[in-house]
């Protein structure tokens, strides 16, 4: 994929704190909908437990690299959904955090190499952005 490319975007997906589809997610979001709540168990500086929005259907112990998976195979599921095929010939633009502290070491990479076979897709190519919430801008 080079920078004069054309991308056609052929679907989306999301899993997110308020919405376990795109479309339930951009619902919430215009309602102005959030759930943020103090976490179980981490604090802050002062002793104080974080404020975080927390995906409720993924368990706790689910860390790493496989929570991170889990979250992307939902998500590439749904946006494949209009294709209704496995080998559609397609590349893939995987949105990824941007860096920071605790984040999983080779992420990018990861993600990349495991994503086509949790799906059981393939594809042309697989190009990651570590761009956060602007990850589906940057691409």
């Amino acid at each position: 994929m080079s920078s004069n490319e054309i991308i056609n975007i052929i679907g989306i997906g999301a899993r997110t704190t308020i919405g376990a589809t795109a479309p339930l997610t951009a619902s919430a979001v215009r309602a102005g909908i959030n759930c943020f709540a103090e976490h179980p168990y981490m604090i802050d500086k002062i002793g104080e437990p974080m404020i975080v929005a927390m995906d409720n259907e993924l368990s706790e112990e689910l860390l790493g690299i496989e929570r991170f998976l889990q979250l992307a195979t939902h998500a590439a599921q749904e946006a494949l959904t209009p294709l209704n095929q496995s080998n559609p010939n397609i590349s893939l633009i995987i949105g990824l955090p941007g860096k920071r502290i605790g984040l999983p070491a080779h992420l990018a990479t990861e993600i990349a190499q495991q994503l086509p076979n949790k799906i059981k897709c393939t594809f042309d190519q697989i190009k990651t952005i570590a761009g956060g919430h602007a990850s589906a801008l940057l691409a």
